[in-house]
């Protein structure tokens, strides 16, 4: 699936992280936990 694609991909990529932050400030999303920051 998608989210775990995601977990996966950040797992073995550390210049990204996942951006719960987004999550937070949508009331409704069909990509929970699907938004990535870049950080370094």
């Amino acid at each position: 699936s998608p989210k775990t694609a995601v977990h996966a991909f950040v797992a073995s990529d550390d210049r990204f992280v996942i951006d719960r932050s987004v999550d937070q400030k949508l009331l409704i999303t069909v990509a929970p936990s699907g938004y990535l920051k870049r950080v370094k």
